[in-house]
């Protein structure tokens, strides 16, 4: 995304899909489910799995969070022209075709 003309300058964008409106536990399962797609990783896969915490028992009693969040892109769509292209699973598969061709960039 380019910041042509100045037309991101001192904005805040979010961007994402509002129809990708998943839980994170749902997130977690689905990007186990596309590593399943390459073979280097079908071990971990094997050993994977989501344990879902209740927020309360993992930050406090007094913590309140919102179950799902989608993001609000209207100013993307407006200053940047800026749409999404891609549903949530393509989504996943590329950032992990990215990640797993640029193993340069891993975090230790």
């Amino acid at each position: 995304i380019e910041n042509q003309n100045g037309c991101a300058s001192r904005q805040i964008f979010n961007l994402g899909n509002p129809k990708n409106n998943v839980s994170v536990a749902e997130l977690a399962r689905l990007i186990i489910a596309a590593f399943e797609d390459f073979p280097d990783y079908r071990a971990h896969v094997a050993k994977a799995k989501v344990v879902v915490v209740p927020s309360g028992k993992y930050f406090g009693k007094y913590y309140q969070d919102i179950q799902r969040r989608v993001p609000a892109i209207a100013n993307a769509r407006k200053r940047l022209g800026w749409a999404p292209k891609v549903n949530l699973r393509q989504a996943i598969k590329l950032t992990l075709d990215y990640h797993l061709a640029h193993k340069e960039y891993r975090l230790e």
